[in-house]
C-alpha cells in the first residue's frame, strides 16, 4: 500500500521546480550584470547573489518583510500585470550614503526616508529595471517601468493577497553593508512564458545560456544603461533679500569668465572638465580633462 502523503493547501504549487530553477538559472545572469553596474554606479565593490527562489502566496511573502522597507512596484509590458522588487534598509541606506558622497558606512538605526531620499532610490531603482529588462531579454522583450515607491509594503494592492508568487531573493553586498534584496513576479504574469523558463527551452530553441562571460555581460550592461550629464556653468553668492528679489531679466555675475573651463557631472558626481561651445545651432562642450584619472 502506498504511503498517504500531506498536502500544505495553504502553500501554492504552481511552478515546478525545472520552472524555478530556470528562474534562478535568469536571476543569476541578472545579479551578474546588476553588480557590474552597481559598482561602476556606486563607486565601491558590489556583488549580489541570488539566495533562493520559492513559491508562496503574496500575503505570505509581504507578512514577511519588516517595516519600513523600500517597496518598489513595477509595471510589465507586454505582460499587463505588476511585479514588485524589494530592498531592505541596509541596502538602501549605504546605496544612499555613496550617492550622496559618503563612504557607504551605516549605523544599524532603522529610520524613515525622506522624499528626497525616495526620489534618488526611484532614479536608480529606474535604471536597475532596464538591467532586469535586458536579463529577461532572451526570454522575452519586455518593458519594466516603475510605478511607485512605498515603505509600508502591507498598505500596497500591487498584487492580490491569494496570488502565487515566485520570490528570487539575492544577497546584496554594498561596500561593507549586507543587504537583502527581492524580486516577487506573480505567476499570473509569467503565464504567458512559462515554458521558457525551462533550460530544455533554451536548447530546442537555439538560445544561449543566460550566463554570459563576465566581460561581454559588462559590456552589454553599461552600454544599454543611460546617465544624467550636466555642466556647472558657474555659482554665486546671494544674500537671502537679493534672492527673494530675483526676476526674469536680471543678470547674476558668475564666478567664472566664458573662457574658463567648467565642470561635468555624470550623475551628479563630478567626472571631467569641459570647455563650452556651439555645434551647429546647439550647445557643447569639449572634454578637457578627466578629474579623476579614471
Amino acid at each position: 500500500m502506498e504511503q498517504l502523503k500531506s498536502f500544505d493547501f495553504s502553500r501554492p504549487n504552481k511552478f515546478t521546480k525545472e520552472q524555478l530553477a530556470g528562474l534562478e538559472t535568469l536571476h543569476g545572469s541578472f545579479a551578474k550584470m546588476l553588480s557590474n553596474f552597481l559598482s561602476v554606479y556606486l563607486r565601491t565593490n558590489v556583488k549580489v547573489k541570488v539566495r533562493s527562489v520559492e513559491q508562496l502566496a503574496y500575503e505570505e511573502f509581504v507578512s514577511s518583510l519588516p517595516s519600513p522597507t523600500l517597496f518598489t512596484v513595477f509595471s510589465l509590458e507586454p505582460l499587463k500585470r505588476k511585479a514588485v522588487l524589494e530592498t531592505d534598509l541596509h541596502y538602501v541606506y549605504a546605496a544612499l550614503d555613496l550617492m550622496f558622497g559618503g563612504t557607504g558606512q551605516v549605523s544599524g538605526e532603522v529610520r524613515a526616508l525622506s522624499e528626497i531620499e525616495l526620489a534618488v532610490m526611484g532614479k536608480l531603482h529606474t535604471k536597475v529595471l532596464d538591467i532586469f529588462r535586458m536579463a529577461w531579454a532572451e526570454i522575452i522583450e519586455i518593458k519594466a517601468d516603475l510605478e511607485s515607491l512605498e515603505t509600508n509594503p502591507r498598505i500596497s494592492q500591487a498584487i492580490t493577497p491569494k496570488e502565487t508568487v515566485a520570490v528570487i531573493t539575492f544577497d546584496a553586498l554594498v561596500g561593507q553593508t549586507n543587504g537583502r534584496i527581492n524580486i516577487c513576479l506573480p505567476h499570473i504574469v509569467l503565464g504567458p512564458v512559462i515554458d521558457r523558463l525551462s533550460p530544455r527551452y533554451w536548447l530546442t530553441e537555439g538560445l544561449g545560456s543566460p550566463n554570459l562571460p563576465e566581460k561581454n555581460m559588462v559590456e552589454r550592461t553599461l552600454a544599454k544603461v543611460t546617465v544624467d550629464l550636466a555642466v556647472l556653468v558657474g555659482q554665486t553668492n546671494l544674500p537671502v533679500r537679493d534672492f527673494l528679489q530675483v526676476q526674469e531679466g536680471d543678470v547674476l555675475e558668475l564666478d567664472k569668465s566664458v573662457l574658463d573651463s567648467m565642470d561635468l557631472y555624470v550623475d551628479s558626481l563630478l567626472k571631467f572638465q569641459v570647455r563650452p561651445g556651439t555645434i551647429g545651432n546647439k550647445r557643447a562642450v569639449q572634454i578637457l580633462k578627466d578629474v579623476e584619472g579614471d
